[in-house]
This record gives structure tokens, C-alpha cells and sequence, in this order.
């Protein structure tokens, strides 16, 4: 069962990053799918838990959210970039996450990052997030703890 599972995740992931549906490309989507589901579906499952559903629907409700955040925030720093006075005010943020678990710093982090106008510089051991902010209303977005909150539901810690 654990090997099918695998295949299955393994074919439909590669037909998400190919997007292509050619005769030679499914028959190599097999094959490789096949190959990688032998190697690794003991590995893939073990030791799956209802917790560990419950973080994949979780990231998958967290992932159209954080997709429209970061289009909005790429029309924000378009929008700074095309203006002839360049209205930029690089400021240093720093806020301390109530976040426990290196997942969720992980994820926190990179979402920070992969957004326009924010970019992660440093986790402090005290899980203090130092980030560079374009401008203050992408550090005010950052201090509004939106996202933090988001993925603290993620953590299994919050309510959004």
C-alpha cells in the first residue's frame, strides 16, 4: 500500500513540475516514478501519524494564502520600482516568534524571504527573527504577526 501511495505522490508531483503530458514523457514519468516509489516508500511513510496529516492539510491550507500574499506584495514592490522618486526606506526588524518547532521557524522564515520586500537575515537562538524590510509597511506587515499566526496553526499552537 505504502508503495502505491508513494508512486502515485511521485507521478503526480512530476507531472506538476513538467506540465507536460507527451507519450515519452509519461512512459519516463513511469518508469522513474516506479524506480524512486522502490527506493524510498519505506522511507516516504515511516512512522506516519494523524499529526503528520494534520500538518499536510494544515501547509496545503497555508499555501494559497501565502501565494496571494506574495503576489500582492510583488505588485507593492513593482509599484515602488517604477516610481520615479524611488520611495524606499530599508529598515532592520526584528521580532521574537512564539513559534517552538524548527518546522515551523523553517517554513515562518522562508515565507518571509520568498516574499517581495522581506528577506530573512538571521533566526537568534531565542528565536528572534532579524528581516530587512524594503519599506515600513513591509515591516509593519511583518509586525502584525499575520503570517506567524498562520503558521503557528501549521506548529499545532494557534488559531487563525
Amino acid at each position: 500500500m505504502t508503495f502505491i501511495f508513494t508512486f502515485l505522490v511521485l507521478f503526480i508531483f512530476w507531472f506538476m513540475l513538467s506540465g507536460e503530458f507527451g507519450g515519452l514523457l509519461v512512459a519516463f514519468a513511469v518508469i522513474f516514478s516506479l524506480i524512486a516509489a522502490y527506493l524510498s516508500h519505506d522511507f516516504f511513510l515511516r512512522g506516519l501519524r494523524k499529526d503528520h496529516i494534520r500538518i499536510v492539510k494544515e501547509i496545503l491550507l497555508y499555501l494559497p494564502w501565502l501565494m496571494k500574499e506574495t503576489v500582492i506584495a510583488n505588485l507593492q514592490v513593482v509599484k515602488i520600482i517604477l516610481s520615479p522618486s524611488l520611495p524606499i526606506d530599508p529598515q532592520i526588524v526584528e521580532f521574537k516568534s512564539d513559534l517552538k518547532s524548527d518546522l515551523g521557524l523553517t517554513i515562518l522564515a522562508n515565507s518571509i524571504t520568498i516574499t517581495p520586500g522581506t528577506v530573512t537575515l538571521d533566526i537568534k537562538d531565542d528565536n528572534v527573527f532579524v528581516v530587512h524590510a524594503l519599506t515600513p509597511e513591509h515591516a509593519n506587515g511583518l509586525l502584525s504577526r499575520e503570517m506567524e499566526r498562520r503558521v503557528l496553526k501549521i506548529e499545532g499552537n494557534g488559531n487563525v
